[in-house]
């Protein structure tokens, strides 16, 4: 499965002339408000350093789209990557990512790899 991320994405962006932000997500989710302190330009434009953002814990694959930005964890790294496909072989479903800014893809990682789902950034 591959998207297109222009369009089609449930990520807000915010900007800091407001005080507030509402996004309607199902409450059974686990939020979490992260600061971008480690900024290796692999997610420019969208995320830079001193970007704030706000991440939920997927709950199970399903939460998991094509054209999501997450953060994940894997023998090989750790990073906040954008999923650009995701497919199945013999052990079950993969997610390839890679940063907006880079040129290769990332190697596959599984469901169980992904820390959280960014659905909104604060500039």
């Amino acid at each position: 499965q591959k998207g297109n991320c222009a369009v089609g994405n449930r990520m807000g962006n915010f900007s800091t002339v407001s005080s507030s932000a509402y996004i309607n997500l199902p409450s059974s989710m686990q939020f979490k408000f992260q600061y971008i302190a480690n900024d290796t330009k692999s997610m420019q434009p969208p995320l830079a350093i001193g970007n704030r953002v706000i991440t939920f814990v997927p709950n199970s694959q399903d939460d998991v789209k094509v054209c999501d930005i997450i953060g994940y964890t894997s023998p090989e790294r750790s990073a906040m990557h954008r999923v650009i496909k995701i497919g199945t072989d013999e052990k079950g479903t993969y997610y390839v990512t890679k940063g907006d800014n880079n040129i290769y893809e990332d190697a596959p990682i599984r469901f169980e790899d992904i820390k959280d789902i960014v659905v909104a950034i604060i500039y």
